[in-house]
């Protein structure tokens, strides 16, 4: 693995080097794909704020963006950012009609970003409801857990079962058994046991793209290809299956393997498969919260809470005046042995 980002990061990798070398008919579609990694980048903060300022209309203003800049993400200011609209939208529109390269590049852009809402590694938060004669009062949040994980940027690189392949995913690691949760809403395309993916499952969003989580330990309860998946919602656990015949595990350590394909014109039937660096960084501070809940059908927790914080108050005082006590005795202490 060629480079680990912990935290919040940088650039959002976008691949037009790709999406133009797709409207020739030279080159293997294997080579087309590797220069995925090295395609040029979107920052970021340019998606991000493109798409403040201008909304639903913010894939349409990128795309004019690119074709201003000649997809030099580094020219890119916010100057430039606040004049798109100094073009009517509906003449950006036109212009991307006419240009096969800019109507690929929306349709990828759409693809990955439109349905994006969660990173896939959760929140959970324990929730205490108060009642009194079956009466809501109050609610207290108990315990707050977050999971640590380690985000790999490794698309590309050489992987080797059986054969030599690129790998077309991102490596996210973390302890096995954390809870995954379903980057966007679609319905599940793929779903049971894979040789090479081990317990895995493929979600298709309405816009077309494919979103493919491997080496689960398990699934969450209720799920079948063929049923609809609300963004959010828990998909399986983070595990090491895989390499191997139905059951396989421990080939390699635990992780969740993620990548995403877009469906594009000429390669028909065929996805290609994008760097998932792409919405995973974009996301990373959307974080899905599960709440659970105890109810609570008495309201003497929050006395006993209000009374203990007053003990607490009254311990801290006392702890207090024995402490300035014992330094009034240690200054007077002092006092007696000095010459």
């Amino acid at each position: 693995m060629k480079k680990i980002i912990m935290g919040v990061g940088v650039f959002l990798s976008l691949p037009m080097l790709v999406i133009m070398m797709m409207l020739s008919n030279s080159g293997s579609k294997e080579v087309k794909e590797l220069k995925l990694a090295n395609a040029n980048d979107v920052p970021v903060h340019v998606v991000r704020q493109v798409k403040r300022e201008y909304g639903r209309e913010y894939i349409t203003r990128l795309v004019q963006l690119g074709d201003q800049v000649g997809y030099r993400w580094g020219h890119v200011n916010q100057d430039l950012i606040d004049r798109l609209d100094n073009t009517p939208i509906r003449d950006v529109e036109s212009r991307i009609k006419m240009s096969r390269n800019l109507k690929v590049f929306e349709s990828v852009l759409t693809q990955m970003f439109e349905s994006l809402e969660y990173f896939p590694v959760p929140e959970e938060v324990w929730i205490e409801k108060y009642y009194h004669n079956d009466e809501f009062v109050s609610k207290d949040v108990v315990e707050r857990k977050k999971y640590p994980y380690a985000l790999y940027d490794d698309f590309g690189e050489e992987r080797f079962y059986k054969e030599k392949r690129p790998h077309y995913g991102n490596d996210l690691v973390a302890d096995e058994g954390v809870p995954l949760v379903s980057m966007t809403s679609g319905t599940i395309t793929k779903f049971g046991w894979n040789e090479h993916g081990g317990w895995r499952i493929g979600i298709t969003t309405k816009e077309g793209a494919y979103f493919y989580y491997a080496h689960m330990s398990k699934y969450a309860d209720g799920l079948y290809e063929g049923r609809h998946i609300e963004a959010g919602e828990l998909i399986g656990y983070i595990g090491d299956s895989g390499y191997g015949p139905e059951g396989t595990t421990g080939m390699f350590i635990v992780h969740l393997h993620f990548q995403i394909g877009v469906q594009v014109d000429s390669y028909q039937n065929e996805y290609l498969w994008m760097d998932p660096q792409t919405p995973l960084r974009l996301v990373e501070e959307n974080i899905e919260v599960f709440k659970y809940v105890d109810d609570v059908r008495t309201y003497s927790k929050p006395k006993s809470k209000k009374k203990k914080k007053t003990d607490e108050k009254e311990e801290s005082a006392k702890e207090k005046e024995e402490n300035e006590d014992d330094l009034r005795k240690s200054m007077k202490l002092l006092q007696n042995i000095q010459p």
